[in-house]
């Protein structure tokens, strides 16, 4: 693990690496300039650079003996892990959330919602759009953020404003 400047986590664990883009939040992804880093510096984890390694259960048997810690799971591909959120332990400190960066992505909550974990997030990140009205039944945090990185698109401050007074409600 490694000390982050992401605001509201502390440290960051990538136990997965590589990814395929779904989305147009994907467009500038700060992962895979990363990982092109990591690979080039020889880090073993990366040796498939931006190609896709997963290790769902594995990961999943070191969050559930690590209850001390607290891991927030965040993905784009909510309908995969609703999959195979059957065949994992969910421990009261496993919290899961999906992103969401514009109306059309909105659809990634339904899949969330019947994710068997304790604590349930989304991340507006990177705000890419008026979202319009959100049902927060059975959501319990909200993270909104702009886009980050040299290509970076502009937030606006009223889609920001309006997720806001919808979480207040």
């Amino acid at each position: 693990m490694a000390h982050t400047k992401i605001e509201w986590t502390e440290m960051a664990w990538n136990p997965s690496t590589g990814c395929t883009k779904v989305s147009s939040g994907c467009r500038y992804c700060y992962a895979e300039v990363m990982a092109k880093r990591l690979k080039a510096m020889g880090v073993k984890k990366y040796q498939n650079g931006f190609n896709i390694s997963l290790h769902i259960q594995e990961v999943f048997n070191v969050m559930n003996d690590n209850n001390h810690h607290v891991f927030q799971i965040l993905t784009k591909r909510a309908e995969v892990l609703m999959a195979r959120s059957k065949q994992l332990k969910w421990t009261s400190n496993i919290w899961m959330g999906v992103t969401i960066e514009e109306s059309s992505t909105l659809n990634r909550m339904d899949f969330l919602r019947k994710i068997p974990a304790s604590i349930k997030f989304l991340s507006f990140e990177p705000l890419l759009g008026p979202i319009g009205e959100i049902n927060l039944k059975g959501i319990n945090w909200v993270i909104v953020g702009g886009e980050s990185g040299m290509h970076s698109r502009p937030v606006k401050k009223e889609w920001v404003l309006e997720i806001m007074e919808q979480c207040k409600n």
